[in-house]
């Protein structure tokens, strides 16, 4: 499944595009993209379920209106662009299902959320700027960082898990909540700690899909993720997590995500200096 956009969405089979985040508690979908898929042939049925949670927009509610749904996943095909990036197209060749997801009907964008991603091992292929569902780990890749679920009793009354990771930004650390819902930031702190960074601070400001942000950006702040270092972006700015990280905004090389086993994977390679959205911030981990 290609990844496009901002914010960073997944397109689930073709022409049916979910925003891919692991800060949503629940995986959502509009009627709109239900009728696409009822179009297709694809199986949707109609649930009696219930749950409090944090949908792609940061906004807690009650849902009572949900879907299950087979996914059929399909091939891509990948062609190179003038500068080298691949591009995904689309085929009708289906390879496997994704069988009995649970989706909660709203509107707005529909999304695919933490509840979803972290029954696999999801795996980022950067260069082709798509992700896999995996049930065990493909071969190649090498422990990096750990990451664990958060136990806050608060936690434990919405739906879906949240997932930290130790990062240390100029030399101090914090834990870091796991949240590729974060659009162009690749690490995000409370503005109180502006004064820890020693470089210039240039005004910035941080859209989500509800609101933007004033914040204060370090374009070259120094970032330890369990045993790689390198410069990075840190913004500073307040909302509802202190601390956050998008860690396909950050990493630039192929990457996989054992939620459940506790552990961020890296190829140990490296791959052409080019980050996403960024490319004046140019530099391979």
């Amino acid at each position: 499944m290609f990844l496009s956009g901002t914010p960073i969405v997944v397109e689930m089979m073709p022409g049916v595009h979910f925003k891919f985040d692991t800060g949503s508690g629940i995986s959502t979908i509009n009627p709109a993209d239900i009728q696409k898929l009822r179009d297709e042939g694809v199986s949707v049925t109609p649930l009696s379920l219930f749950t409090v949670g944090r949908d792609g927009y940061g906004r807690y509610d009650i849902y009572s209106e949900a879907v299950r749904i087979d996914f059929p996943l399909y091939d891509y095909d990948f062609a190179t662009d003038s500068t080298g990036r691949a591009i995904a197209v689309g085929n009708r060749h289906q390879v496997n299902t994704l069988a009995n997801v649970d989706f909660f009907v709203t509107p707005g964008r529909s999304t695919l959320g933490i509840d979803v991603l972290d029954k696999f091992m999801v795996e980022y292929l950067y260069n082709e700027q798509s992700v896999a569902l995996h049930t065990a780990t493909p071969p190649g890749y090498q422990p990096t960082v750990a990451l664990w679920r958060s136990h806050n009793p608060l936690h434990y009354f919405t739906a879906g898990n949240r997932y930290y990771m130790n990062v240390g930004v100029d030399h101090i650390y914090n834990d870091y909540y796991i949240d590729t819902g974060l659009q162009l930031a690749m690490l995000k702190l409370p503005s109180e700690e502006s004064e820890r960074s020693s470089n210039p601070l240039r005004e910035d400001s941080v859209r989500t899909l509800v609101d933007i942000h004033k914040a204060l950006t370090d374009d070259h702040a120094w970032i330890e993720l369990g045993h790689r270092a390198g410069f990075r972006r840190a913004s500073y700015y307040d909302s509802e997590e202190p601390y956050g990280v998008n860690p396909l905004n950050i990493f630039t090389q192929d990457m996989l995500i054992d939620f459940r086993g506790g552990m961020i994977y890296l190829r140990p390679y490296c791959v052409p200096n080019f980050i996403r959205n960024d490319e004046h911030q140019a530099r391979a981990w």
